[in-house]
């Protein structure tokens, strides 16, 4: 193997790496989005459950301050959601980058030999 093959084929394998790597950043910012995406939905779902007549309704002051909270808690999942998916796409574009590199240097191997 010839000195130049064996450096594409060192570069090649940490291409590898990093696009690995990126991907399991994707798969683990995937599994957070849908978590709060679950939560979200769990507000929305209990709030539709309760009914104005309901035990859990009965003193006024407790429900305007349990929706107060639900609300606060929707947003701060919403702005938590909005950020991940804000690093999501930067790390999606690394991941397209680290892939191109991949290819490129794959073609690259395929001419040095």
């Amino acid at each position: 193997m010839t000195q130049k093959a064996a450096n594409l084929k060192a570069l090649g394998q940490i291409a590898e790496m990093v696009l690995e790597a990126r991907l399991a950043e994707l798969a683990g910012i995937s599994r957070t989005e849908r978590q709060l995406c679950d939560q979200i939905r769990g507000l929305d779902e209990q709030s539709r459950s309760i009914l104005p007549d309901s035990p859990e309704v009965t003193d006024l002051a407790n429900a305007a301050s349990w929706m107060r909270w639900r609300q606060d808690r929707k947003s701060r999942l919403n702005t938590q959601l909005a950020a991940l998916k804000a690093d999501k796409e930067v790390i999606l574009q690394d991941a397209r980058r680290a892939l191109g590199r991949v290819q490129a240097i794959s073609s690259l191997e395929s001419l040095a030999k």
